[in-house]
């Protein structure tokens, strides 16, 4: 906007330049947003930072509405100009708003209003309440004191806007930002109380589930709330909402994804949905204590005792209590279920958040404590571990119940003293379910079988495999309690067939198998055309080597994902020179297949290939053959016999028949021979070797001195003429050292 008025001025320039002109021009016009939060046009902002135009703002902001609906109209665009203005943060205004103790009062009348519907002004009211306390917390603080702030706004939690917009960003601020002053009033003003306090008692089901909501987050992210969400007294006032009246409870599915509801009681849907806001925020209340233990127990010792019943947080305590009131969340529907339902078509049958959120529960608390014996008896008397059961093949499709209790029955099947375990094994028909779900399973299809395409896997089949693998790796293991499945026939057939098939696929690293619904097709080529046949030679330039990730697979390719395996495959493309855009298919490499007949015709064709072509020169290794291991064995022998196999002399040969040592010999003419003597022969005197070492290096040594003197004494005579080798050995030293002393010192 700042660049346009280089321009032509804005109409908000044209306004300020008038003599007289009022608030709601301004207002009015669209750039007026934009020209306070970007432009920083001082002559604008000194017009609303005025007493008499901060107080319209206020009450734009929070004043009613106008009847008449044209008047109306205008009214909410400049209640969303005078809010947008205000969140924009400029000081000046926020500080000309606070510092006038009317203004405050009147914004804080909103909430004094009896509770309306009005979503979009409660919205602009929270945020900029939220801004003005992130701004200047204690003058806010002080002004929320006298009134009844903190239980008007949980009146009115059955409006999002109050619960995402102020409740949530005030209550969960960190220790550091300015607005954790207004969080500890609140706190400290009694706001969870209040929260429990409407939770019990209000009719508003959208207030009900947004008061669940926020006593989740607040026990997730806040230990301040945690602290006083995990009381004894409050966990008990939470437990206390739970009720199950077999007459109306018994299984209505979530009235917000339901379309049939014949059979279906408002009070029944109104009292399964709170149950179901009860154990969701037991469920932020378990996660965050575990979360926390876990937390304090990073670097604590492994081996230090778990804990017992007496160190149990007294709301865990209070939980176990109720698990008879709990587990009836799990129990299966007495009245049949309406049908829930989704983009893909019916969901039959519907599971239901109650149900759901009891999974997630039961799962948290058996993971922090399963060694308890407390939980281990609630969770055997109240059969839970049969109700998961039940779920987990009752409803086939609802993989996230799946994940929960999968965790839980894992947790049993590794419980060391063996109660829950064995509840499972023989308390439940687990194990015959895993059987009978696992040989139902369509075996392997044999090489060129379609396979049934209308036949579907069941979407639990994940977890069933997991949990039976789980359980095999116990058995193997002898654990406790796992004697007599492995002495199950039907057991044992299952891990050794389907269960192994399982575990075989899952093994296979990915590329190796081809998918299941193209197993054991017939993948040959059936195009009319080479160019059709073969994606990769192509002419058309419109295909792309993704579009057809399967054209290199063939009936017999399930392993190819390498180049060795490519062309074990009967369809493998391969272009012969003659012809770049025709391929060949290689079905026999055999001297009778056709292919092979044309190549030798064409490579004796003296037409299309000249005698002087090297196309198909001839190759002198042809005819040679390979050697066998006959004759390799011949030429090993013929080695190991000749006395000179590779027709050389050995030097050593004399010394070694006469049994004479070398180094006995004249050592100068042994060095020049250039071959070490042998070391069956050689009888060696260390002493005279490394005296003759020695001596040599020293000679060496004395040489490089006379080199380096004479050197030296040609650049102090200032000689003018430079020998041509700078590098040639002294003519003294010559006459000096013997010359095989002096031939080997190094040119350089």
């Amino acid at each position: 906007m700042a660049f346009w008025r280089t321009f032509a001025p804005s109409n908000i320039e044209k306004i300020l330049e008038k003599e007289e002109y009022t608030l709601e021009e301004l207002l009015d016009e669209e750039e007026f947003v934009q020209e306070c939060k970007h432009c920083c046009n001082q002559a604008l902002l000194d017009f609303l930072a005025k007493d008499e135009n901060v107080g319209k703002m206020v009450k734009y902001v929070v004043g009613p509405l106008p009847e008449d609906a044209e008047a109306a109209a205008i009214h909410k665009g400049r209640i969303a100009a005078c809010a947008e203005v205000f969140l924009c943060e400029v000081a000046v205004l926020l500080q000309a708003f606070t510092d006038n103790a009317e203004h405050v009062a009147s914004f804080f009348e909103y909430i004094r209003q009896p509770v309306h519907e009005d979503a979009v002004r409660d919205g602009f009211f929270c945020r900029v309440f939220v801004t003005v306390c992130r701004s200047f917390p204690e003058k806010m603080t002080t002004v929320m004191e006298g009134t009844e702030f903190v239980q008007a706004v949980v009146d009115r939690l059955g409006n999002d806007s109050f619960k995402n917009d102020l409740l949530l960003p005030i209550l969960k601020a960190d220790e550091e930002e300015l607005l954790h002053g207004c969080t500890r009033w609140m706190l400290e003003g009694g706001m969870v109380d209040s929260l429990l306090q409407t939770y019990m008692t209000t009719d508003s089901g959208s207030a009900h589930k947004n008061i669940a909501e926020v006593l989740h987050e607040l026990a997730r992210d806040s230990k301040s709330c945690l602290e006083i969400l995990q009381q004894k007294e409050n966990v008990a006032t939470l437990l206390s909402s739970l009720s199950f009246d077999e007459g109306q409870i018994g299984a209505t599915a979530d009235s917000e994804n339901t379309t049939d509801t014949t059979n279906i009681s408002p009070a029944a849907v109104q009292m399964k949905n709170a149950n179901a806001d009860s154990i969701y925020v037991l469920v932020g209340l378990i996660g965050s204590l575990q979360s926390n233990q876990e937390e304090e127990d990073e670097f604590a010792d492994p081996d230090a005792p778990t804990a017992t019943d007496g160190a149990l947080p007294e709301c865990v305590l209070v939980i176990c209590e109720h698990l008879p009131v709990l587990a009836k969340a799990l129990a299966p529907s007495q009245v049949p279920p309406a049908t829930t339902y989704s983009p893909q078509g019916p969901v039959e049958p519907p599971l239901g958040k109650l149900r759901l959120a009891a999974l997630q529960l039961f799962s948290l608390l058996l993971r922090g404590y399963k060694t308890v014996q407390v939980v281990q008896d609630g969770f055997i008397q109240h059969k839970v571990l049969g109700l998961c059961v039940d779920i987990l093949f009752s409803h086939p499709w609802h993989n996230i119940a799946h994940v929960f209790i999968l965790e839980l029955l894992k947790n049993a099947l590794e419980d060391e003293a063996g109660g829950l375990r064995q509840a499972l094994l023989e308390g439940t028909d687990l194990t015959r379910r895993l059987v009978e779900t696992m040989v139902a399973l369509p075996p392997r299809l044999e090489e060129g079988v379609a396979p049934d395409r209308s036949y579907h896997r069941p979407g639990n089949i994940g977890t069933i495999v997991d949990l039976a693998l789980h359980m095999e790796s116990q058995t193997e293991l002898g654990a406790l309690g796992f004697a007599q499945l492995a002495e199950d026939e039907a057991w044992r057939g299952m891990v050794t067939g389907p269960l192994a098939e399982e575990k075989r696929l899952q093994a296979l690293e990915l590329g190796q198998a081809v998918p299941s619904a193209l197993a054991g097709l017939n993948m040959g080529d059936t195009s009319s055309s080479d160019e059709e046949r073969d994606p990769d030679n192509n002419s058309s330039g419109s295909s792309d080597e993704d579009d057809d990730p399967l054209r290199h697979f063939g009936a017999n390719t399930a392993d190819n994902n390498n180049m060795a395996d490519a062309f074990k495959a009967d369809t493998t493309f391969v272009n012969d020179g003659a012809d770049a855009w025709e391929s060949h298919e290689i079905v026999d490499a055999s001297a009778d297949n056709e292919w092979v007949a044309n190549f030798e015709a064409m490579s004796t064709n003296t037409d299309a290939f000249p005698a002087d072509s090297s196309a198909f020169d001839a190759d002198p290794w042809a005819n040679s053959g390979d050697v066998t291991n006959q004759e390799a064995m011949d030429w090993k022998a013929d080695f190991e016999s000749s006395s000179t196999p590779f027709g050389v002399e050995d030097p050593f040969a004399a010394a070694v028949a006469e049994e004479t040592p070398p180094f006995e010999a004249d050592f100068g003419a042994i060095a020049a021979s250039g071959s070490p003597p042998p070391e069956e022969a050689v009888e060696v005197n260390f002493a005279e070797a490394f005296e003759q070492a020695a001596g040599i290096q020293e000679a060496k040594e004395a040489l490089q001195e006379v080199i380096d003197e004479e050197l030296t004494a040609e650049a102090d005579l200032g000689a003018e003429e430079v020998p041509e080798d700078p590098f040639a050995i002294p003519e003294t030293a010559q006459e000096e050292f013997p010359a095989e002393i002096v031939n080997e010192v190094p040119e350089s």
